[in-house]
């Protein structure tokens, strides 16, 4: 019986509220935060930072997987020629070198994947923070995640990207 009570009330506050929101314009603010991530000196700070630890062992990845692939096709002009056993030998260390790089390559997407994850938390966090900070200063009644094509439409919407990089950059040298 409570349940049902809250539900009425819960319906009845959406349709009063709604229709004080159809009388007054809705100021409604946009901040593009993949774009603001990467513009703001914290973030672009993060992703050299990030390169410059992972590549190394990217680098090192990528020539091994070459190695693999002229070693592949050598094997391949040379299997005929092979005796059975030897090729059933070098075919079996082939594809056990190809499960290895294939291991390493997923552990190296995966790690690098938590690292960037755990590098850019704060930054994100900060962003929400100066998103609010701006949103308030503004007098936004909303603003929405415009990151990539999420909104199809919005008559009067205020790109507020740039104040929040700014807001964001001030707060956080």
């Amino acid at each position: 019986m409570m349940t049902f009570k809250k539900v009425l009330m819960s319906a009845t506050l959406v349709a009063f509220g709604t229709a004080g929101l159809a009388q007054a314009a809705v100021k409604v603010g946009t901040v593009d935060m993949q774009r603001a991530l990467r513009s703001v000196k914290r973030g672009k700070n993060a992703q050299a930072k990030l390169e410059k630890d992972l590549g190394a062992e990217k680098t090192k990845l990528e020539k091994d997987q070459e190695k693999f692939q002229k070693d592949a096709q050598a094997f391949q002009q040379k299997a005929e020629a092979l005796s059975e056993k030897a090729r059933a030998e070098q075919g079996g260390a082939l594809q056990q070198r190809m499960v290895d790089i294939q291991q390493r390559a997923q552990k190296f997407q995966m790690d690098a994947q938590r690292r960037q994850a755990e590098a850019i938390e704060p930054i994100v966090k900060g962003l929400r923070e100066a998103t609010t900070r701006v949103g308030s200063k503004r007098k936004m009644d909303l603003v929405i995640d415009d990151t990539g094509e999420a909104i199809l439409y919005a008559e009067d919407k205020t790109d507020l990207t740039e104040e929040v990089i700014k807001a964001y950059d001030e707060k956080n040298p």
